[in-house]
C-alpha cells in the first residue's frame, strides 16, 4: 500500500488495502489458471522495494539464464 501511494510516476486512482488483497487474490488466480492451462511451473518472486536487482537476479535464475 504505501509503495503504491509514494509512486509518483504513475497516475493511480485511490485505493484500499482490501481492494489491493482483491487484485493479488485475482492476480494469483490467473496465473495458477494459466499455469494448468499450459502445463507450465509456477514460480512466484516478491518484488521487494529496493531490491529491483536482487529480484531480477531470482527471475533469470528461474528461467534458467
Amino acid at each position: 500500500y504505501n509503495r503504491r501511494m509514494k509512486d509518483d510516476t504513475r497516475n493511480r486512482d485511490k485505493i484500499t488495502l482490501a481492494n489491493i488483497k482483491k487484485e493479488l487474490d485475482v492476480q494469483s488466480g490467473m496465473m495458477s489458471a494459466c499455469a494448468v492451462i499450459t502445463g507450465s511451473p509456477l514460480r512466484l518472486v516478491l518484488n521487494g522495494e529496493g531490491k529491483i536487482d536482487e529480484t531480477a537476479d531470482k527471475i533469470i535464475k528461474a528461467i534458467g539464464l
